[in-house]
């Protein structure tokens, strides 16, 4: 049994990952709001903590198979094989993220979510929610046979980007008003934007599927 495939066995993956992920984060809300009380700080910090870590999640699945196709290595073969989990685990954290706003809002606004971000903000998150639920609700090989894999692929594929651009007109407009530091989930979205167009533009030589970079070469080098 090759190196490779010995260290893919080792790290979860499948639903165990999302269950993983999701069941940590979720843990770590409760168990930091029960030691430290629900107070509006807390909540904030915990507010800052689900967006790094969902944020991050959404990274890493819009990039997955781009990586793939750039690096063909064991862990990004890894990380394309698990994109629906880890899409899945980015829905999970984010609805916590959710429920964290809520109870903010609830406790110091009296449900008024206006009150901690502008009108358009508000109805931009309301999309993303929307989204997430409708693509996480699909995540499945049953959702695939019903709509069938081109509407299937369609979907997702306006999901994904809708997201894009609301993470990335939320950072930009944090960067222009509320500081630099934000400029950073900006670059970070700007590399991914630029990494997925890149490899697109090279499809032909990297096809779709599980090893296929590394697939592509074994045929290069038989021909």
């Amino acid at each position: 049994m090759s190196q490779a495939l010995v260290e893919k066995r080792s790290v979860v993956g499948g639903p165990a990952l999302t269950i993983s992920i999701v069941g940590a984060v979720g843990l770590s809300v409760v168990g930091f709001l029960w030691s430290q009380g629900p107070s509006d700080d807390i909540l904030r910090t915990l507010l800052r903590a689900t967006a790094r870590i969902s944020f991050s999640l959404f990274v890493v699945t819009f990039s997955a198979s781009s990586l793939d196709a750039l690096l063909d290595r064991p862990f990004t073969d890894w990380l394309r094989s698990n994109r629906r989990y880890l899409g899945l685990s980015f829905g999970g954290v984010h609805l916590i993220h959710g429920a964290l706003v809520w109870t903010l809002a609830s406790r110091s606004h009296g449900g008024d979510l206006t009150a901690l971000a502008r009108a358009w903000q508000v109805a931009a998150g309301m999309v993303v929610y929307g989204l997430i639920v409708v693509m996480m609700a699909t995540s499945n090989d049953a959702a695939v046979r019903q709509l069938g894999p081109a509407r299937w692929r369609r979907l997702h594929r306006i999901g994904i980007w809708a997201l894009f651009l609301v993470f990335l007109g939320n950072y930009v407009n944090k960067a222009l008003g509320s500081g630099p530091q934000f400029w950073t989930p900006v670059v970070v979205l700007g590399i991914a934007l630029t990494l997925r167009r890149w490899t697109w533009g090279r499809g032909s030589k990297w096809p779709r599927g599980r090893g296929g970079a590394r697939r592509n070469r074994q045929e290069s080098r038989s021909t």
